[in-house]
């Protein structure tokens, strides 16, 4: 038994499955990604975050010209999408930019909003990307569990991985909306002097309805639904939500056409 035990966690260990990221739990913004990090999860979905926490390898070297992405999971891809099949490389390639992916798993709004509030460096770039969905609009986020968000390597990578397949915790209920959100928002919009676009991103069951995914924003802020695209349907998503490798790519070309190009 204890041989078997020791070849499964040798096997783990070597087929990458304890190679994912780590998470900071945070009063202030709840949970992030532990700076300076990268892996590549089963040895094959690589993955990668700089020194300010943002799902890229390269330093943060902001310029006016350049996009900060900010999102949930929607945007942080998650262990199944290799990087460069993730939103923010997709966008800077297809907009020539550089751009600079803030998130995390199951953020709201308010998460993102005081990611971007404690840091002034983070308002350098002079577009902002918003991409939300119906959930977003709640309280905020907090850190609950090592096996969504590990802040450690676990002992034993075996053990963890069964843990996580049988024993994660159920998901929340249903978040309930909180208006707080609003005043944040134009509190962030006040401070912020550049561009605001965001992407009222639909959940699969909510593609066929005909109001917006998400609460009217303020006027200043341009929108995009993927809705109104006549490629987007049910096979751009990988789950109830989340969109495959090949919708990022689709989603990113949406972005480009409100962003435009960056010079060469």
């Amino acid at each position: 038994m204890m041989l078997a035990l020791i070849a499964g966690e040798v096997a783990a260990r070597l087929a990458g499955v304890g190679d994912f990221p780590l998470y900071l739990a945070d009063e202030e913004v709840g949970y992030i990604p532990a700076p300076s990090q990268q892996g590549a999860f089963l040895g094959r979905n690589s993955w990668a975050f700089n020194e300010h926490s943002m799902g890229v390898s390269e330093s943060y070297a902001p310029q006016p010209e350049d996009i900060m992405l900010v999102g949930d999971s929607l945007v942080l891809g998650g262990n199944i999408i290799d990087q460069p099949d993730k939103l923010g490389p997709r966008l800077e390639a297809a907009t020539n930019c550089d751009v600079w992916p803030l998130s995390a798993g199951s953020w709201g709004l308010r998460n993102e909003l005081a990611a971007l509030r404690r840091d002034p460096s983070l308002s350098i770039p002079q577009t902002l990307v918003l991409v939300l969905n119906s959930a977003d609009f709640a309280a905020p986020s907090r850190w609950r569990s090592e096996l969504t968000h590990p802040r450690s390597k676990p002992v034993s990578v075996l053990a963890y991985a069964i843990r996580k397949r049988f024993f994660s915790p159920g998901e929340p209920a249903p978040p309930q909306q909180d208006p707080r959100w609003r005043a944040e928002l134009d509190g962030f919009l006040q401070a912020y002097p550049g561009r605001v676009i965001a992407v009222a991103y639909p959940a699969l069951d909510e593609l066929d309805r005909s109001s917006s995914p998400i609460p009217a924003l303020p006027a200043r802020i341009a929108v995009i639904d993927p809705r109104t695209s006549p490629g987007w349907d049910p096979a751009d998503y990988a789950d109830s939500i989340h969109p495959t490798a090949s919708a990022n790519a689709e989603l990113a070309a949406m972005i480009a056409s409100a962003t435009g190009q960056c010079a060469a």
